[in-house]
């Protein structure tokens, strides 16, 4: 209550202006959307600053509260039978066997069904993601996935490929909002919608601006970041279209190739872009979700420059070492634990 009301942070009070903010920004006309716009500014700041720590701050404290009453609870019930089971004495036994009877059988309903969600979870993984890498000849193909979440290692991340009819490639990196098995659900639609416009002959930019719209139209709960790659096994083009995702970054050119796009289900009309580039022979292309940016620690952020020194300092290992090298150095920052879920591939030109 004192972090979301209070003086100081005042949460409520700050997602009321970054709101106000927004609703101008969006109502606002086109010649007016530049970097001097103060709507813009105050939208900018206030999502990247103290108003992102501070409500996460709410929900770490949030979480702190719940555990601890939770714990509180606990002793108290305990303390509770304890005193019951003293004076009632034999006629406990009587009384409260039955009830004892129903718990146990209760709790280990309780504990098949999370067993049972668990299995759920692990087999949904094994299928959403690939089995084996693709075998694409003359492109190294690495990937590393490590998942935030505690209970069960089912995140939003996932990443696909097929060849198309042509003798190209696709590769799709991906991240759904969320976790769990409602995420699990909604990259299993998102996987379905993008190869059946495949299928359907169209073109990148078409088939994104589709499923785009597919999405939007079935009121998608959940949005994806999307990052889709065509490759020609001849010339070495990647053609790229971006909708949210992390700048893919080169490796031996040393930097990040800015690509920007909104992600799927957001805006139901929106229209994609495509950028072609050429992966050199030893070039190495990476790809990831922004759960390895937003590495953190307080509000510190492990960020594109910590990554790029990271990279920088990994470039001569293989590519699933490096890769490895990379997340461990996202975690040592983040001092072991990570807020979300990161994937990220590497595609290499042999």
């Amino acid at each position: 209550q004192k972090l979301f009301s209070g003086p100081s942070p005042n949460v409520d009070a700050g997602v009321k202006r970054y709101l106000v903010h927004a609703r101008a920004l969006v109502k606002a006309p086109a010649n007016e959307l530049d970097e001097d716009n103060p709507d813009l500014k105050a939208v900018s700041e206030q999502a990247t600053g103290a108003l992102l720590v501070d409500l996460d701050e709410v929900v770490r404290q949030y979480q702190a509260e719940s555990e601890l009453a939770i714990a509180n609870l606990e002793r108290l019930i305990g303390i509770l039978i304890v005193i019951i089971l003293i004076v009632l004495l034999g006629e406990a036994q009587l009384i409260f066997r039955p009830m004892v009877s129903k718990i146990g059988q209760q709790t280990e309903e309780l504990e098949g069904l999370y067993s049972q969600a668990n299995k759920i979870a692990t087999t949904l993984q094994k299928n959403l993601l690939p089995s084996r890498p693709p075998d694409i000849k003359g492109l190294a193909f690495a990937h590393i996935y490590e998942s935030a979440t505690r209970s069960a290692s089912v995140g939003g991340d996932f990443y696909d490929y097929y060849k198309n009819d042509d003798g190209s490639w696709t590769i799709i990196l991906a991240d759904v909002s969320g976790h769990g098995i409602a995420a699990a659900s909604e990259i299993a639609r998102v996987k379905h919608l993008l190869r059946d416009r495949a299928v359907a002959g169209l073109k990148p930019t078409e088939i994104l601006s589709s499923v785009n719209k597919s999405l939007a139209e079935q009121h998608a709960e959940r949005f994806t970041a999307l990052t889709y790659m065509n490759y020609n096994l001849s010339t070495g083009i990647i053609s790229m279209i971006a909708a949210g995702n992390p700048y893919p970054y080169l490796l031996i050119e040393d930097r990040f190739i800015e690509l920007s796009g909104v992600p799927l289900s957001i805006v139901e009309d929106e229209k994609y872009t495509a950028v072609d580039i050429e992966l050199k022979h030893g070039e190495t292309l990476i790809l990831f979700t922004d759960g390895l940016t937003e590495a953190r620690v307080g509000a510190s952020l492990f960020g594109s420059e910590r990554l790029r020194n990271s990279f920088r300092a990994n470039a001569s290992f293989p590519p699933e070492e490096m890769l490895r090298n990379v997340v461990d150095d996202a975690k040592t920052f983040a001092r072991g634990h990570l807020s979300d879920d990161l994937l990220m591939i590497s595609l290499t030109r042999r």
